[in-house]
């Protein structure tokens, strides 16, 4: 049986591979020093978690490997990539905990579907879900 993950955890798996490689640091040392068990690092690595780790366990990771957890936030697809040039600002920090906090996974794919849309489109979709009510 294959598992679909989503493309953020690929990312995101991806990123913190590298990241250990370049600081030449296995997955469970890096899960131990975020104190985190290495048994949950397994999904990850593994590119299996059908969604992304919380928003408590990319902070977790990201104190570990000494950067900005907005930059796992990024890699995950938690926040829009156009953030990463606004890392710092108080804006990214809200946007942040607003789309994993408030949001379930499954909301936020929607969300990235619908800001594809036509305006049509997106107003066909409101009255559906208006039709719903």
């Amino acid at each position: 049986m294959t598992i679909e993950t989503t493309v953020g955890v690929a990312d995101l798996s991806d990123f913190i591979h590298s990241w250990c490689e370049r600081e030449s640091m296995t997955w469970s040392q890096l899960y131990n020093r975020a104190g985190l068990t290495s048994a949950s690092a397994r999904g990850l690595r593994d590119k299996t978690l059908v969604s992304g780790p919380s928003v408590d366990t990319l902070k977790k990771l990201a104190e570990a490997m000494g950067i900005n957890y907005l930059e796992l936030m990024i890699k995950a697809q938690y926040i829009p990539d156009y953030l990463q040039d606004h890392i710092d600002a108080p804006d990214a920090e809200i946007m942040a905990t607003f789309s994993r906090e408030i949001l379930e996974a499954d909301e936020i794919e929607l969300l990235k579907h619908y800001r594809k849309l036509n305006n049509d489109m997106k107003q066909t979709a409101r009255n559906m879900i208006k039709a719903v009510k």
